[in-house]
């Protein structure tokens, strides 16, 4: 927050305070001190928190009351239905993309074909790698700016192995001479960022 707005904000943040946690004057000082620094920039002075807290403790406390609902809103408990929810089947990934492909032939396929990995968690990451590589050798008249692909995957736990997957998908990518992993190339997640070229 910054000038014009303080002792509005700081009179609203008290007037909460004095209000629902029943602070007296010198507890409310105190709280819009904390506040102060953390809130404020500039910050207040000291007298002008002091003055606010002090008009602020002499509000009165209001008292509150639950909210009333009619009668008609209420719904008598064994009147309520629980519906039952159907299990949503996960989106089928149209397999078909990844055939013929230098990826999925010289990778993934040979992968998946003796561990029980799933061929679109290998062959994303993968592709994301490669196109995040082509970014850096493109280049736009007038732009300094390197495209890049982001992903995220998700899958079913326990059955996806993303991490490995992204590594796997980076240790191929080096063996071939495609790129450099450097360690912008992923963080702790094991997601893709951008890939440096060799």
């Amino acid at each position: 927050m910054y000038e014009g707005a303080r002792d509005n904000t700081m009179a609203s943040i008290l007037g909460t305070a004095r209000q629902v946690l029943k602070m007296d004057k010198e507890e409310l000082f105190q709280y819009g001190m904390s506040q102060n620094s953390k809130r404020f920039k500039p910050p207040l002075s000291e007298k002008d928190v002091r003055r606010i807290s002090g008009s602020i403790g002499g509000y009165e406390i209001k008292p509150t009351g639950g909210i009333a609902f009619p009668e008609t809103t209420q719904v008598p408990a064994a009147e309520i239905v629980v519906p039952k929810l159907n299990k949503v089947p996960y989106p089928e990934f149209p397999e078909y993309v990844m055939w013929g492909t230098s990826l999925y032939e010289g990778f993934v396929k040979p992968v998946c074909d003796v561990n029980s990995r799933i061929p679109y968690f290998m062959f994303l990451p993968a592709a994301a790698l490669m196109m995040n590589y082509l970014g850096t050798k493109v280049k736009v008249p007038g732009r300094k700016q390197i495209p890049s692909f982001f992903m995220v995957l998700i899958g079913e736990k326990g059955r996806a192995i993303k991490s490995s997957s992204v590594e796997d998908a980076i240790e191929y990518l080096n063996v071939s001479g495609v790129h450099h992993a450097s360690s912008e190339t992923r963080n702790a997640e094991g997601t893709c960022g951008r890939v440096e070229g060799t």
